[in-house]
């Protein structure tokens, strides 16, 4: 590789020579849009290094282009660097979007606009079309019947991905039959390494038969994703998935898996497979006629399987209870190197599966519905092998009992000062703001626990598991997170992601940190049912410091204070990566390392598996990944708390009805 300057060469730093190829390499690894902008204004080499890498994955929200500007609009420079194609369609409901009511009549220039776009990504790897109109008659789905949308996808000789969320994921009776839109024909797509269907509707045997053709004609796929339109109970929560009189999905997958097998006899060898609402795993309908009653064996070389998703919420059969769904978890018997596990609840048989099953060798475990600090199945998660690197786990805000319907437990306070345990890593809380953040102070400020840190679940090396279990069992349940549940306090975790209420929980949650000696990534978001600025204000240590960034900010550094091995943290909206910036004392000159917090864009956040997770499931029940969205202001934020406060308050004072109805209008 020739490295000699000329004055031609006048725009290229000498240390830029490096081969176009190890430039690439580099370029496929950054995921900031910012880092790449910036590279990119540095020199002409450089602008035509990372230009394609900034034009990768391109997003677009159709539904918010104008009908005159469907055909004429001028199309993005770059398309066809594109590797990744994402279709946005947003709506309200029957009010259709921006420029009126929804008109089945607008799909054509639609079409024209995406098939446009198609024609000019050679390159284009992913189309991916996300339907979130809400349309009461399912109509903008009709565009993925067109033919000229569907041929130039089939006939495209570089997508290899293909995913498509149709909007009817909660089926309404009144317009159940519409909901027959929510399909897309599959002959003629193959060779494709991903599909993924979600909140499709239609007959369910011709579905089946669909489905295992186009798969046949898939044999390197690696990712499957399949999911339902259903009815649900909506005044429940989480929701309750109904299973009418016909029972026409309960064994749908196995319908898909004997119909695959009729046509090869390789199964698909695998890494992901997602099964949503109405995609059961269920026992076989000839378990009581034959000894060979297994059959996901039949569609998946369950030996390759890294990755299993799985709604199994509650469920209802017409007008009885809700109930656990039953699972067949012998279908996974083969599963030798699954890693990751997301399911939507913790029930026993799971328990047993994941102690004593194949499931034992799960290293990533995802649970996805929001339980309250009530919730009797939470007590399965101290059951949970110590073998777990990863935890994600979802809670909802609900009002604390008293009386005999909670557990009994005796309140203390303490301050600042008794919560600041002496570690050998950190010393006091005090002496580490000192230390590594010296503008940071604490605040004086009251917090609620149940006993001191020994008395909070912490096991000392002579605590016998019974000794362990009293103290979890003595421990204020508004105070407790899932760490309080784990064995050994999930001491083995490097990626941790749950719901926290810092004003009641803080105390009880830090007391774990300095035991979590591996955790490099950590999640904090706010429960649900909740609304109003997180943190709040309240939760807030530092006098002066009242913004949700922050506060934010303030507990993020003082989390790493606790936990040093921690890489990465993300509280709510706001992510950082932990840095370390040099500096001298200015008493004895010696040299000191700081704690700082890096921000991370969007781009980067979605790179992180842990951040990226929605908290509330999309895709038929399972999670996916985050949509960028812009951050609500701290005055947007809490006008909604004084909202929630008034309204909490007119629910205590039924005197004040009426005139606070009047104040909230009025408002």
């Amino acid at each position: 590789m020739d490295i000699t300057m000329t004055e031609d060469d006048i725009d290229s730093p000498q240390a830029f020579y490096l081969s176009p190829e190890v430039w690439s390499m580099i370029g496929g690894f950054i995921r900031s849009r910012s880092t790449l902008l910036a590279l990119i204004s540095t020199c002409r080499t450089f602008c035509d290094l990372f230009t394609p890498f900034l034009r990768r994955k391109f997003t677009f929200e159709l539904t918010a282009i104008p009908p005159s500007q469907w055909r004429r609009k001028p199309l993005p420079t770059g398309l066809h660097y594109t590797q990744e194609l994402e279709v946005l369609l947003e709506g309200s409901g029957s009010m259709g979007n921006a420029f009126g009511e929804y008109s089945e009549s607008w799909n054509s220039g639609y079409v024209s606009l995406v098939v446009r776009m198609l024609k000019e990504m050679t390159h284009l790897q992913s189309f991916r079309w996300i339907d979130s109109t809400c349309d009461d008659h399912y109509r903008p789905s009709l565009m993925l019947r067109n033919q000229e949308l569907l041929q130039t996808l089939k006939q495209s000789a570089t997508i290899k991905n293909v995913s498509i969320l149709f909007s009817s994921q909660y089926l309404d009776d009144e317009n159940e039959m519409d909901a027959f839109n929510c399909s897309i024909p599959l002959e003629g797509f193959e060779n494709l390494t991903s599909l993924e269907l979600y909140n499709f509707d239609g007959d369910p045997d011709s579905l089946a038969v669909e489905i295992a053709n186009v798969l046949a004609e898939c044999p390197g796929l690696k990712t499957l994703g399949l999911g339902f339109a259903c009815k649900f109970e909506s005044n429940a929560f989480p929701e309750v998935l109904i299973i009418g009189e016909e029972e026409y999905t309960l064994h749908f997958l196995e319908k898909v898996c004997v119909n695959y097998a009729s046509t090869t006899r390789v199964s698909l060898a695998l890494d992901t497979l997602r099964l949503g609402h109405g995609i059961f795993l269920s026992d076989s309908v000839m378990r009581e006629f034959s000894k060979t009653h297994k059959y996901l064996f039949k569609l998946v070389k369950l030996e390759t399987l890294k990755n299993f998703y799985l709604f199994n919420g509650l469920v209802k059969w017409d007008l009885d209870e809700h109930e656990s769904m039953d699972v067949d978890w012998g279908q996974l018997e083969d599963c030798k190197s699954l890693q990751r596990l997301s399911v939507s609840r913790l029930e026993m048989d799971l328990v047993n599966w994941l102690t004593i099953g194949c499931g034992s060798v799960v290293e990533e475990l995802i649970v996805t519905d929001h339980y309250s600090m009530y919730d009797d199945d939470l007590d399965y998660f101290e059951y949970l092998l110590p073998r777990l690197s990863m935890l994600f786990v979802r809670e909802m805000t609900i009002a604390r009992r008293s009386g005999d319907e909670a557990w009994s437990d005796t309140d203390s306070s303490v301050t600042d000062s008794s919560e600041a345990e002496i570690t050998p890593e950190t010393g006091t809380i005090l002496e580490v703001e000192s230390l590594l953040i010296p503008q940071i102070h604490l605040k004086p400020r009251t917090l609620s626990m149940a006993g001191t840190p020994s008395q909070a679940g912490l096991r000392s090396d002579s605590e016998t598991p019974s000794e362990a279990r009293n103290l979890y069992e003595e421990l204020d349940r508004s105070v407790m997170t899932v760490l309080d549940r784990l064995d050994e306090n999930g001491a083995q975790l490097t990626k941790l992601g749950l719901c926290l209420d810092f004003e009641t929980q803080w105390v009880q949650f830090s007391s774990h940190l300095p035991n979590l000696r591996r955790l490099t990534h950590l999640r904090l978001d706010s429960k649900s049912h909740r609304g109003g600025q997180y943190p709040t204000k309240a939760s807030s240590l530092w006098p002066g410091v009242e913004g949700s960034r922050d506060i934010a900010y303030h507990h993020g550094i003082l989390i790493h204070s606790k936990c040093s091995s921690l890489k990465y943290i993300k509280i709510q909206e706001y992510a950082w990566e932990v840095a370390y910036q040099s500096f001298k004392s200015t008493v004895d000159d010696i040299p000191i390392e700081r704690v700082a917090l890096r921000p991370l864009d969007q781009d980067e956040v979605a790179s992180i598996d842990l951040f990226a997770l929605q908290s509330f499931c999309s895709e038929s029940g399972l999670p996916a990944t985050e949509r960028p969205s812009t951050p609500i202001s701290d005055e947007e934020l809490n006008g909604q708390e004084r909202f929630i406060e008034k309204i909490n308050a007119a629910y205590k004072a039924s005197g004040l009805h009426c005139e606070l109805q009047d104040d909230l209008m009025e408002d």
